[in-house]
């Protein structure tokens, strides 16, 4: 029998493209409308902080992640 091994991260991945842009990364479809970012933020619990923010969904993920 073949044992099968898994390996998650621990922290979360951002890439260097605004917050609307990393979430739309993770949704499924290839064309994303801000209407399914908003849900997606929401669902998250991540959209009080990003409507927070000065570019609000255009700030840059890593800014935010280095404070």
């Amino acid at each position: 029998m073949r044992n099968l091994y898994f390996s998650f991260m621990k922290d979360p991945v951002l890439f260097s493209v605004s917050v609307g842009e990393n979430i739309a990364y993770g949704l499924p479809d290839d064309v994303v409308s801000k209407d399914e970012i908003i849900k997606a933020a929401k669902a998250a619990n991540a959209h009080e902080f990003i409507i927070s923010l000065p570019q609000v969904w255009k700030s840059l993920s890593l800014a935010l992640a280095h404070h």
